[in-house]
């Protein structure tokens, strides 16, 4: 079974940067969300499981040190690793950013043989999605709620139904 791509939330209000980093990221195969502002990665976050942030220090509408804020704020993203972003010249945030919960803050241009290393290292330590869901009520009333259909010989078993055949090596269509 192939493991996943990870998510990645990236968030920077120049566009020719974003798409730059983004492309290059999903060359080296991550599954990219683009947003050009706070409010934007505010409204992903909120209908979109991501595995990871990169957020530019200086985002339209908001400020990346107000968007991590938020981020931090919310439980549903409270332990989302966060990489932050900045021109050489905001390099005074460094100790602020990090004070505010970014795990990782890179100066511009970015070295992306740098920041994939970094991005998968905290991937490595992230909790499980299903404990982190767990962990906002509202997700956490709901997965309690849930009842999944018994898996039978590898076939899901639908109350009052025909059972659904889960062929062995779907993992790819599902």
């Amino acid at each position: 079974m192939a493991e996943a791509e990870p998510t990645l939330l990236l968030v920077d209000g120049n566009r020719a940067d974003l798409e730059v980093l983004s492309r290059r990221l999903r060359r080296k195969g991550f599954l990219v969300i683009e947003a050009l502002s706070g409010e934007d990665a505010l409204r992903t976050i909120a209908i979109e499981p991501v595995d990871l942030a990169v957020l530019d220090l200086r985002t339209p509408e908001m400020g990346g040190a107000e968007l991590l804020r938020r981020l931090r704020n919310q439980p549903i993203s409270a332990k989302l690793p966060v990489i932050m972003l900045a021109e050489r010249a905001d390099a005074s945030q460094l100790q602020p950013s990090l004070e505010r919960g970014a795990d990782v803050y890179l100066t511009k241009p970015v070295d992306i043989e740098g920041l994939v290393l970094r991005i998968r290292a905290l991937l490595r330590h992230r909790p499980a999605l299903p404990e982190a869901l767990a962990a906002h009520p509202a997700m956490s009333a709901a997965m309690s709620a849930m009842s999944l259909p018994p898996l039978v010989d590898g076939r899901i078993m639908l109350s009052g139904g025909p059972m659904l055949s889960v062929p062995a090596d779907s993992s790819e269509q599902l």
